[in-house]
């Protein structure tokens, strides 16, 4: 059995919200139908993080396309 481990670190500052906002923001241009390709699943929990806050109807869906490919869709 495999166990996954992760280093605890101190004294990191907390992302702003604004960082969010324009990392992300392209979320907010997405219809739906449309997909990006992303490469780690950190900017995929970027995606939802900024629909969950700022587009609340927005619904995605996500595949893993290879080891560091993952397409996002806008579904809702």
């Amino acid at each position: 059995m495999t166990h996954h481990r992760f280093k605890i670190e101190k004294n990191i500052p907390i992302t702003n919200i604004k960082n969010l906002r324009s990392m992300f923001g392209f979320v907010d241009d997405m219809e739906v139908g449309d997909s990006v390709l992303v490469k780690t699943v950190s900017h995929v929990s970027g995606v939802r993080s900024r629909c969950s806050r700022f587009n609340p109807k927005y619904k995605v869906c996500t595949r893993r396309l290879g080891k560091d490919k993952i397409r996002i869709w806008r579904v809702e």
